[in-house]
């Protein structure tokens, strides 16, 4: 009897585990970028202020979702700052966003993403600013009518829901 395979522990795969490993993963193939001196340094700082605004606004899109669905406020609520240079836009949201999740499970995971992508808007903030760079305010984010919107854009492929009887 072979002992040695018999007491190999399994490491589960959790959702924390995978998403280090996407993490790392995607932090790898950015930093290949990075070898490319020339291409990096021909961008200049302007350019690099561009990027990382553009990536706030994204990160204020994506936390204001998840902040909304599990406490039914926005960021600002959560003590997150939002303005900044330009228009500081508004949050459109249904009455009551705040979603009743099915399981305990979805609403840890939610929880767990809204506190992280919070981190990630402050984060931003915090960099531009140690570079001398005012981050851009929040843009106008509609949350109500901008999944509508996209679901029913053109003339694609409509959306399937899971399931759905196929046609």
């Amino acid at each position: 009897m072979n002992t040695s395979t018999e007491n190999t522990a399994v490491t589960p795969v959790t959702r924390r585990s995978v998403l280090k490993t996407l993490g790392l993963g995607a932090l790898g193939v950015g930093s290949l970028s990075l070898l490319k001196t020339e291409a990096f340094a021909a961008s200049g700082p302007g350019q690099d202020a561009a990027v990382l605004n553009f990536a706030l606004n994204l990160e204020y899109l994506e936390a204001e979702y998840y902040t909304y669905a599990v406490t039914g406020h926005g960021i600002e609520g959560s003590g997150v700052a939002v303005n900044g240079a330009g228009t500081l836009g508004q949050v459109t949201v249904k009455a009551n966003p705040k979603v009743n999740f099915t399981t305990t499970a979805f609403k840890q995971y939610a929880e767990e993403i809204a506190v992280d992508e919070r981190n990630h808007v402050k984060f931003l903030r915090s960099a531009l600013a140690q570079a001398g760079i005012q981050p851009v305010a929040r843009p106008a984010i509609n949350l109500r009518e901008s999944f509508m919107d996209a679901a029913s854009a053109g003339e694609g492929p409509r959306l399937r829901w899971a399931g759905e009887i196929p046609e």
